[in-house]
């Protein structure tokens, strides 16, 4: 993107690995992160995300209940419990925004509520 001059002030990755990756293909164009683009991940790689400079922005799923959940629902098809074909299971997430960066953030007045993840388990 950066070599076809294409305009963009974010980037929001499949999983927080990736998203380093972009931090570094970034700052390798002397791009400012977060002043010019903000990166997020996503997955519960906390650690990984705090490993990097600037810390990384990172959606967190809660993967230990992800498996929890997956765990229980095996065990009561074993068991021959009857549970709803398609069940839909949602599951809170949280964005976590390192305390550097709430000043660099743009305005969440200027963007709609979706943006502001206000419902558990939706982000847009």
């Amino acid at each position: 993107m950066c070599k076809r001059k294409v305009l963009f002030d974010g980037i929001f990755t499949v999983n927080d690995l990736t998203a380093v990756g972009a931090l570094k293909a970034l700052k390798f164009q002397g791009i400012s992160i977060p002043r010019e683009v903000s990166v997020v991940g996503f997955g519960d790689d906390t650690m990984l995300s705090e490993m990097v400079d600037p810390t990384l922005s990172s959606v967190v799923q809660p993967g230990f209940e992800m498996g929890r959940r997956a765990m229980q629902l095996l065990l009561d098809r074993i068991e021959g419990v009857t549970t709803e074909p398609g069940q839909l299971i949602r599951l809170d997430t949280t964005l976590n925004i390192p305390s550097i960066l709430p000043g660099l953030l743009p305005d969440p007045k200027k963007y709609s509520a979706a943006w502001q993840c206000q419902r558990p388990g939706h982000f847009m």
